[in-house]
């Protein structure tokens, strides 16, 4: 029987910026909260001029961006791949609204939260009139999770009765796919189609196009100069491989140092000989000496370290063993064994003073090892 390895190269804390802007409400998705069932919010609003979030059938709504004001969904989620966002529409009332001049306000500007997992931000087409959409892509794993919004670019014109407020319908939950499944790969083989590298690559350096090898899997980095392959032994399989865009986490002062190939997902079916089997990383630039390899933990902010990860001379190549005494994983069951694997950091990544994150004091708990 064939189990799934997950290795999530530092998924924990993206930043998507701009999100997809679409117009028309997202129908259909596997879950949708009306806008008046938040499961908590920054503050309610006394008067429809206050500051705060007003709450009214079917949708809540808030007049002003200028305070932060946030409103929060909690959701269960399953394994996979998420479309997630909210379908608005401007709040007015008798001749107060956009005006009809549409270049006066074009869409709104949202931040979105996945509480202790992400940040980022979204935007929506802005219409008086028509119901519209903002959402990102993101894998989940299996969990309960909150979702906080908050507006960001408030506008008005008094003199004018023109006003910009968001009023959000509905938030939308939208599983695509597997976890580490792009949603843009035609082709069905486990890459996204904008990832997929064109022409000869040879990077495990054998005279072989990387792209005629079954077990290899090529892609660029989120810097489109760089490309990442990787191999797997034995009975496993990669079925996903994609880069993740983003690198901003909630522990950002203890990770400041470079990763110059950003973050990837790693799907990996694998055999019943794990304690045999190895996968192969390759890169097209050298990575720097003095790198930290981490595996970051969302909910206590300490890092795992793989035990037995090695280079090659030149160091366009590293090694990693499946084995259970090599990678620990953070969910494990008899089908599989999920990882928040890793980050690839110089040494200026890793606060010289770190702290316990289950301190009063806030801060990090990092280990790392460097090679």
């Amino acid at each position: 029987m064939k189990k799934t390895i997950l290795i999530i190269i530092c998924w924990v804390e993206i930043i998507f910026n701009g999100g997809l802007a679409l117009a028309s409400p997202y129908a259909d998705a596997d879950i949708q909260i009306a806008g008046d069932q938040y499961s908590d919010v920054s503050m309610l609003a006394t008067l429809p001029e206050a500051a705060g979030w007003c709450i009214v059938s079917g949708a809540a709504w808030t007049a002003w961006s200028n305070y932060g004001d946030w409103i929060e969904y909690t959701v269960e989620l399953t394994d996979g791949n998420w479309h997630i966002g909210l379908n608005a529409i401007n709040y007015g009332e008798d001749e107060v609204g956009l005006g009809s001049d549409p270049e006066w306000y074009k869409q709104f500007e949202v931040k979105i939260e996945i509480i202790d997992l992400i940040s980022g931000q979204i935007s929506v087409p802005a219409s008086d009139s028509e119901e519209n959409n903002g959402y990102f892509n993101i894998d989940l794993l299996a969990g309960q999770y909150a979702v906080r919004f908050t507006w960001l670019n408030d506008k008005h014109e008094p003199d004018s009765f023109l006003d910009a407020n968001l009023q959000i319908n509905s938030v939308f939950f939208d599983r695509i796919g597997d976890y580490g499944s792009a949603p843009n790969d035609q082709d069905a083989n486990g890459l996204s189609d904008d990832q997929e590298i064109d022409g000869y690559i040879d990077l495990d350096q054998n005279g072989v196009d990387d792209h005629l090898q079954a077990e290899m899997k090529c892609i660029q980095a989120i810097d489109p100069e760089k490309r990442i392959c990787i191999k797997a032994t034995m009975d496993a399989t990669i079925s996903h491989f994609k880069a993740v865009e983003g690198d901003i986490y909630n522990n950002d002062e203890c990770l400041n140092g470079e990763r110059p190939f950003g973050w990837f997902t790693v799907v990996i079916d694998h055999g019943d000989k794990i304690d045999e089997e190895e996968i192969f990383f390759y890169f097209s630039d050298a990575l720097p000496d003095g790198v930290n390899l981490i595996k970051y933990n969302s909910s206590s902010g300490t890092i795992d370290i793989a035990n037995d990860i090695d280079f090659n001379a030149d160091r366009t190549s590293m090694t990693v063993c499946l084995a259970n005494d090599c990678l620990i994983a953070d969910l494990a069951d008899q089908d599989r064994a999920i990882f928040s694997f890793m980050g690839i950091e110089s040494d200026t990544s890793v606060d010289d003073n770190p702290t316990d994150s289950s301190s009063d004091q806030g801060g990090c708990f990092i280990d790392t090892i460097s090679r």
